[in-house]
């Protein structure tokens, strides 16, 4: 880790070509006159379009880094860009779904001793204009967690900041599930650990249909937690 950097902003991106040059200088634009200093992780992963070639072109601007892996899979690009972040603390955004104030509150917030800040758009006080669909299934995921495994927070996707440290990589590492649930699995491993969790209320919203389909990847989750259930509370239970 250098401690001389403040953020590392860790992006997976599939199948981005028409949206991620402008995503990308938007998101230097926001992030320009911050007092951080900052990298932009961006983990292509699996593109069969032109993403990789729009990565290459704009690696040539400062403080960005270009991963990329040969199969599509979210999980194992967020887990590649996490061990590559160099930062203080590591920020997780999709390219469609940022917030550089959350960015600033997590920095705010890091000296008072919590490893994760998660933006919860399960909060109360959050704001969540996706589908009923969406939301329904969030609801469900989130009772998922909190029964099979007294997860004490109410949400493990979207954004969230990661204390860059020892205790996290060891925790990465520990983790067997590289695809939609890996941030799942090292939230839940991370609380067991010991580690601080912090909530904050959030604005979600989509603003385009989504790359895979929803009803598929709540199956392969449901089907991948099921999975984690039975090695967190039988199988490593009794190691």
């Amino acid at each position: 880790m250098d401690r001389r950097l403040h953020l590392s902003i860790v992006i997976p991106v599939h199948n981005e070509e028409k949206i991620i040059e402008g995503r990308i200088l938007n998101l230097i634009k926001q992030l320009k006159n911050t007092k951080y200093h900052f990298q932009i992780l961006i983990v292509e992963n699996g593109s069969t379009d032109k993403t990789l070639s729009v990565c290459k072109k704009i690696s040539a601007i400062p403080n960005i880094k270009i991963l990329s892996l040969k199969n599509a899979n979210y999980g194992k690009a967020l887990r590649t860009g996490m061990l590559e972040s160099r930062g203080k603390m590591i920020i997780n955004f999709d390219l469609d779904y940022y917030d550089v104030n959350f960015a600033y509150q997590a920095m705010a917030l890091e000296p008072f001793g919590y490893d994760i800040i998660i933006a919860s758009k399960n909060l109360r006080s959050s704001l969540d204009k996706r589908s009923l669909v969406r939301k329904l299934i969030s609801s469900t995921y989130k009772y998922l967690l909190y029964y099979g495994f007294g997860l004490k927070v109410s949400d493990t996707h979207g954004i969230k900041a990661w204390r860059n440290d020892d205790k996290l990589h060891k925790l990465i590492l520990s983790t067997i599930n590289n695809n939609e649930i890996f941030d799942t699995e090292l939230i839940i491993r991370s609380q067991y650990a010991g580690r601080t969790l912090l909530e904050l209320p959030t604005i979600v919203e989509e603003m385009r249909k989504p790359v895979t389909s929803i009803l598929i990847r709540s199956i392969r989750g449901f089907y991948q937690i099921s999975k984690l259930w039975l090695t967190l509370k039988v199988k490593e239970r009794w190691l």
